[in-house]
């Protein structure tokens, strides 16, 4: 989580799923999530997307909801324009698409792919509708990280995320609707492990962390 407040899980708004979503819900700052790839998309980068988004207010100023960024410092968003009450495509150095126009108490399924070559673009679709494309010149370049959220200073909202799923395969866009399952363990089985050897610290030296094997 970035941002001076990070997001809170909560129940997803009825109508989404049973399960949990991310609130951003802050005032005058940013708040997100950022997810840095362990090795780069390689260039010229693909990033396809896919998530939910349900608005309980509308954001105040222009705000960020998603951006992929690359190495060359250049970045590809889906935000939401406050002069137009909807949600477009940009590119870096350049102007916002045509917007979808949002409404408070509704899921929209967004997909999202982002091209990171020598002609730059954004295509996206809302509900399965193709919306207009946006694009540019820049370099071929790999990509690096993504955020969703409050990715921008200074918006007040309240908005929720659901089903963030996200790839590098350019046959994958668009992902189309789906849900995001969290998993966790109901009991905890026998397991052995030596505080000496199964634990790493700073680099290859294995460090007694005189842990309690019990």
């Amino acid at each position: 989580a970035v941002g001076l407040t990070p997001p809170t899980v909560v129940a997803a708004p009825a109508g989404r799923s049973a399960g949990s979503s991310y609130r951003f819900n802050l005032s005058a700052q940013e708040g997100f999530l950022r997810h840095t790839y362990a090795a780069a998309v390689a260039p010229p980068a693909t990033v396809v997307a896919r998530f939910a988004i349900y608005f309980a207010s509308l954001p105040t100023v222009n705000t960020t909801i998603f951006r992929s960024d690359d190495s060359f410092g250049n970045f590809g968003t889906i935000s939401y324009v406050q002069s137009t009450g909807g949600l477009a495509a940009f590119v870096s150095g350049g102007s916002f698409g045509t917007s979808f126009v949002v409404s408070t108490g509704v899921w929209y399924l967004i997909d999202v792919k982002v091209v990171h070559d020598t002609t730059f673009t954004v295509d996206w679709k809302v509900q399965g509708v193709a919306q207009e494309q946006k694009s540019a010149s820049k370099s071929s370049a790999s990509a690096t990280s993504f955020d969703i959220g409050q990715v921008s200073t200074g918006t007040t909202a309240d908005f929720y995320i659901d089903d963030i799923c996200v790839s590098g395969t350019s046959g994958d866009y668009p992902i189309g609707d789906g849900t995001v399952v969290g998993l966790y363990p109901n009991a905890d089985g026998s397991h052995n492990y030596s505080a000496a050897t199964d634990f790493d610290k700073d680099g290859d030296t294995h460090t007694a962390l005189n842990a309690n094997p019990a």
